[in-house]
């Protein structure tokens, strides 16, 4: 299992004035000036291989989950926990009226009272590392069929319903486990720990990464977000993979080979945890 912390974090509560600036892709969720993909026709779950639509930003077709590519130690992190996610229906678009929000994520108005939304990541230097060594012969193969058209879900937006979160206050610990078939165990500790598990079909929103194959012998990967306010690769990199590159024309940096030094710690589930819940299986 992938084991990611976020330590200390506070608890996001969002003004709308953060949210109310236009998506450059639509229809697609903001979050702090971040472009997200709208997931509702889509199989984007966190660390999904696949590869995009032909029109980027109508969709993404999964190929893999992230466990069937591997025993993977690649980093995640939560980045933000909001507990009342009414709060955020202006990142849907200035107008959004809480309704309008509850049916595009699939819930009543008064289910959405009661949800709160988590955002999580994956740490794309370590897995660029991961691809360089670790990736299953499945996975490979999906890789080297379709290269530039190859996207990974590496941030996504996801309701939960965890009542300890409405009216918390302060600072809260996140926790989380990458779970097989793209569901997430997210821990929040506040005065104990409370544990939800994230189903797939929780996830409404999500950002994706492509692959930069180093010149002139793609003999080298990088991975870097789909957002056009950013180069689409690091110098010397470009987009499209050398004709004929395979796996095999890879050079194992010696950073890959201690990448166990810089991955997040795998251990134990924390001890304690109460509040079982699941999201998401019974909507969309």
């Amino acid at each position: 299992m992938i084991r990611f912390s976020a330590g200390k974090m506070p608890v996001v509560r969002v003004g709308l004035a953060l949210l109310l600036a236009s998506c450059s892709v639509a229809p697609g969720f903001r979050f702090h000036g971040l472009d997200f993909f709208d997931n509702s026709a889509s199989q984007a779950q966190l660390g999904n291989l696949g590869i995009r639509s032909s029109s980027l930003g109508e969709g993404f077709d999964r190929g893999a989950f992230l466990s069937e590519c591997g025993e993977l130690k690649t980093a995640l992190s939560v980045d933000a926990v909001i507990p009342e996610a009414s709060s955020l229906r202006g990142g849907f678009g200035e107008e959004t009226t809480l309704l309008q929000m509850a049916t595009r994520l699939g819930y009543t108005e008064e289910e959405v009272a009661d949800l709160s939304i988590v955002v999580l990541s994956l740490d794309t230097m370590l897995l660029a590392e991961e691809l360089r060594t670790n990736l299953r012969a499945r996975c490979r193969s999906f890789i080297e069929e379709n290269r530039d058209q190859v996207r990974f879900v590496t941030s996504v937006a996801a309701v939960v319903r965890l009542g300890a979160l409405h009216g918390a206050v302060g600072k809260l610990r996140a926790d989380a486990v990458a779970l097989p078939r793209g569901e997430t165990k997210l821990t929040v500790s506040l005065k104990r720990d409370h544990k939800v598990t994230i189903a797939p079909d929780a996830v409404f929103a999500y950002r994706s990464s492509h692959l930069c194959w180093s010149h002139p012998r793609g003999d080298n990967l990088s991975v870097r977000i789909d957002d056009g306010r950013y180069a689409r690769c690091p110098p010397g990199f470009g987009d499209m993979a050398p004709q004929g590159w395979t796996f095999d024309d890879l050079v194992v940096l010696k950073s890959d080979t201690n990448a166990d030094s810089d991955a997040a710690p795998v251990d134990t589930p924390m001890g304690g945890m109460v509040g079982e819940d699941v999201v998401g299986s019974d909507h969309h």
